[in-house]
């Protein structure tokens, strides 16, 4: 009986961890394989701008907004612009992903579930349960560099592995701003 309570507690220990979610909040992504960072190309504020890597330059355009809607779905939104990370069009094979406005579609939202592996996390589409991958993925010779961009696939050589890194920096430059409590200054009356 023993042993049936610890494979069933080993079971759920493992299930559990898979199932960790993110806390909402800033967050710089990073692409394990490559070292780099998924940020808004050129810093566009358009929709449509593709979502690419590049050497993290600690911008806004490098920073996204993680909001958990529950049962494991999320939005990204693009903190530069307020865009949400989308689908270029339709969420099918090989569709490009870009920043647009909200539209509250299945191609704005996403699962993020930790890798097997227990290395990072996978973006998988909700509406249609693709992964997300980069230009060159499976090269051999020809590994993805700046400016890669993202898109979705069924077809994957290996994972596309992210490292969700929540940026502390916002909340420390808030404490630093200045007391904004009135400055109460008294003065005497004059008499005559």
């Amino acid at each position: 009986m023993n042993k049936i309570i610890m494979i069933a507690a080993s079971i759920l220990c493992s299930y559990f961890s898979m199932a960790q979610t993110l806390s909402n909040g800033e967050y710089f992504i990073k692409v394990n394989r490559t070292g780099k960072y998924l940020a808004i190309a050129g810093a566009s504020k358009d929709n449509g701008a593709r979502l690419v890597q590049w050497d993290n330059e600690y911008s806004t355009h490098f920073r996204f907004i993680l909001t958990h809607l529950g049962n494991g779905i999320y939005t990204l939104k693009a903190k530069q612009s307020g865009k949400y990370i989308s689908t270029e069009g339709a969420a099918t094979q090989g569709a490009k992903l870009i920043q647009w406005d909200w539209q509250n579609q299945d191609n704005q939202k996403w699962y993020i579930r930790a890798h097997a592996g227990g290395r990072g996390y996978l973006l998988i589409c909700v509406q249609n349960n693709m992964k997300t991958i980069m230009q060159n993925w499976g090269a051999t010779t020809d590994q993805p560099k700046n400016g890669s961009y993202l898109f979705l696939s069924n077809a994957l050589p290996q994972d596309m592995i992210l490292d969700f890194k929540k940026n502390e920096t916002s909340a420390i430059e808030s404490s630093k701003k200045p007391n904004s409590e009135k400055l109460i200054i008294k003065t005497k009356k004059r008499v005559n």
